[in-house]
């Protein structure tokens, strides 16, 4: 069993940059909504600690670290890895291991020696035997995935984690909380956009049954509250990191919804206003499972 491994038939996944951002594509072969460059890295960086922040750490209730040689941790897709230098500098003795799509993701600068990446695609198999990680997380994956991918994503995340190592997701709930009918509407046709791209923006409350299916016992499930443009720092940069965000795709969400990219970003620009008088708010998901 140990020694079994899926074998990846591919080391990255094709790109398409529109309006000179990089977008990768997804499995259906149409591009992401979100860029894949360093505008975005630093908008992921930002958005990784506001989630640190809200959930107060890196891991969620429930998590016992083994603070020693040999303990394994696992981010997949892993963006440029704010979360793993966290860890890896938070924890020496654990070795921390980064995947993503493309070598362009990983960061270029001088990392902790607990800290290695590869390029492996998780749709297509993840270069690692059975149970090999004590701990995998997946995260902020919501506009990443085809719905028909998830199931097969999550079983894949299992399959590399150790009898009773855990398993980490923490996704948002896109539909925001507000009072402001223009802002919801906004929010609401790019949450239909997406269905209709065939990704599942709706993703956060199937994730303990896609667990369950994968033989994964869930041993927490936590939701914060983030504040967007109010009530204290943290609701302040919410607001920069999603004005940034929906800016961002712009160049894929523009045309797919039959905009100009001019007219696009005025409206994503209002919405994000609206969304700070409206004293909005959004609800991200944790969820905490051991195999």
């Amino acid at each position: 069993m140990g020694s079994k491994q899926s074998k990846p038939t591919g080391s990255s996944a094709a790109s398409i940059y529109l309006q000179n951002r990089k977008f990768e594509k997804n499995s259906s072969g149409t591009p992401a909504f979100i860029p894949s460059d360093s505008l975005e890295f630093d908008r992921y960086h930002n958005q990784s600690f506001l989630i640190k922040e809200a959930f107060e750490g890196n891991f969620l209730p429930g998590v016992k670290l083994h603070q020693e040689h040999g303990y394994k941790l696992l981010d997949v897709n892993c963006g440029p890895a704010t979360w793993l230098f966290d860890v890896a500098t938070e924890h020496p003795a654990i070795d921390c291991v980064g995947v993503a799509v493309s070598k362009e993701t990983f960061p270029t600068s001088v990392k902790p020696p607990n800290l290695s990446f590869q390029v492996a695609n998780v749709l297509q198999g993840l270069p690692f035997a059975e149970e090999t990680f004590d701990l995998v997380q997946l995260r902020q994956q919501v506009t990443v995935f085809q719905t028909k991918d998830w199931l097969r994503v999550i079983k894949e995340v299992v399959r590399v984690t150790k009898r009773g190592g855990y398993v980490q997701l923490i996704e948002p709930n896109v539909r925001f909380l507000t009072t402001d009918n223009e802002a919801n509407d906004f929010m609401t046709s790019l949450h239909d956009m997406l269905v209709r791209a065939g990704a599942d923006p709706d993703i956060y409350p199937k994730i303990p049954g896609y667990l369950a299916a994968a033989d994964v016992h869930i041993l927490t499930q936590k939701e914060v509250s983030i504040p967007i443009g109010w009530k204290n720092k943290l609701g302040e940069l919410m607001l920069a990191n999603i004005t940034q965000s929906l800016i961002s795709a712009a160049p894929a969400a523009a045309p797919a919804l039959k905009l100009d990219i001019e007219t696009y970003v005025k409206m994503a620009e209002d919405t994000a206003y609206r969304l700070q008088a409206s004293k909005a708010s959004v609800i991200w998901h944790g969820f905490l499972g051991k195999k």
